[in-house]
């Protein structure tokens, strides 16, 4: 039939017919586009970008960087960006003059490491926080720490309190024993002792135990004989069973802890009547009085340790015995003056200066009662090289008086020896 239509059902499709057809199958088949234009929308798995922002929190003031974010405190600008979907943005956060950088939050940040890496497999808001300090806690006076000792737990006899005290320097306890015994204080932590007076009426319990690996640290500048002197005075028997049992202690350390700046007292005068009790490995005693007691300090079990900086004085028995231990102990740098024996040694002891634990000497051994050095063991060499002494060359001999009692002729070496301050004939 010429000039007629062909009918709608048959024959030729119309375009728009044809075009529909064509994107009805092209969904279908899953493609991202029809008619042309790409596809992005509805935050699917086919997305090719992601959203970063930063979000800034606290009092204080600080900048986060990395990838195309540049944010800085009180300002929006370069807080967003917009990243590849799967690459990693790794930001790093930097704390204003007098603010503390207080850790992250979101797009899987967390802690307070100074940088944080985020995956973007979604929109992804990170939270930053910058404190100040607050004004409450500043320190009083008496019970301020000294400069860079960021100690966990603090103790005040003057001030604290061990019932309503939490080891702030706001509110410290008044007893060591309380200070050590917080929950916070744990191997690697720093118990600060302010000045005062530290004794059993006062609450303290003796021995008084200290913990693997933690430092009690008072007033190191002065030894602890400041002019309100940091003073530990008492002492008891440590218990327990076995050889030591009986023997008295003021302070009894555990392994890898720190006594230092402190002035000691055991005023027992027990023949166990010892102040501090050296039976554990790697104690370090430093810079410490160690006075007016019956034996100061006490090596023993086979223990070992660093001897340092002391002032260890006025003690009517030995100012330090190793008895059964010391052997590999650095004693470096202390006053042993003015005791019955200065150092007594039943076995090889302690390096006073040029042997194997690398002191250096600089001890003073002068003034004590009977020997500034004694020793009735056999076989045994004692290093004592570059320390200052009554007499040069070191009198030896058999005899109270003689800087060095030697009945058994053990070996000492005494190099270097130079003459006391103020030396005894």
């Amino acid at each position: 039939m010429s000039g007629a239509l062909p009918h709608a059902g048959v024959g030729i499709v119309p375009d728009r017919e044809l075009r529909l057809c064509m994107c009805l199958c092209a969904i279908s088949m899953g493609l991202a586009a029809c008619g042309g234009g790409t596809s992005n929308q509805g935050g699917g798995q086919n997305e090719s970008t992601f959203d970063l922002a930063v979000t800034m929190s606290g009092a204080g003031t600080g900048t986060v960087t990395g990838g195309e974010i540049s944010c800085s405190s009180g300002s929006a600008s370069g807080c967003t960006s917009t990243e590849t979907a799967g690459s990693t943005v790794t930001l790093t956060a930097a704390a204003g003059s007098g603010s503390t950088f207080g850790g992250w939050s979101g797009g899987g940040c967390s802690g307070t490491g100074a940088t944080c890496v985020v995956t973007m497999s979604a929109n992804e808001t990170v939270t930053v926080t910058f404190t100040l300090p607050n004004p409450l806690q500043t320190c009083p006076e008496a019970t301020t720490p000294p400069a860079g000792l960021n100690p966990i737990s603090i103790a005040a006899a003057s001030t604290g309190d061990d019932i309503t005290g939490d080891g702030s320097c706001q509110k410290p306890y008044m007893t060591i024993t309380a200070a050590l015994a917080a929950p916070a204080v744990t191997s690697g932590t720093v118990v600060w002792v302010a000045p005062g007076n530290y004794t059993a009426a006062l609450g303290e319990v003796f021995p008084i135990q200290l913990p693997a690996g933690v430092s009690l640290v008072g007033d190191e500048t002065n030894k602890g004989q400041g002019a309100i002197a940091t003073s530990v005075v008492g002492g008891t028997a440590i218990g327990g069973s076995g050889q030591y049992q009986n023997y008295e202690a003021t302070i009894f350390p555990s392994a890898n802890s720190v006594i230092a700046g402190l002035e000691l007292t055991n005023p027992s005068l027990s023949v166990y009547g010892n102040t501090l009790l050296l039976l554990n490995d790697s104690v370090t005693i430093r810079n410490n009085s160690v006075v007016n007691g019956e034996d100061g300090i006490f090596v023993g079990n086979g223990a070992s340790g660093e001897i340092t900086g002391n002032n260890i004085s006025n003690n009517g028995g030995d100012g330090l015995a190793f008895i059964g231990g010391g052997v590999g102990s650095k004693v470096e740098g202390n006053t042993i003056v003015r005791n019955g024996i200065g150092v007594e040694y039943d076995n090889s002891g302690g390096d006073l200066g040029g042997g194997p634990a690398g002191s250096a000497g600089g001890n003073s051994l002068s003034c004590n009662t009977r020997n500034d050095l004694w020793t009735d063991a056999s076989g045994i060499t004692i290093n004592a090289a570059n320390n200052y002494w009554d007499h040069i060359p070191p009198t030896a001999g058999a005899v109270n008086g003689d800087d060095i009692y030697n009945t058994k002729s053990a070996t000492i070496v005494t190099t270097g020896a130079m003459l006391a301050i103020n030396p005894c004939p």
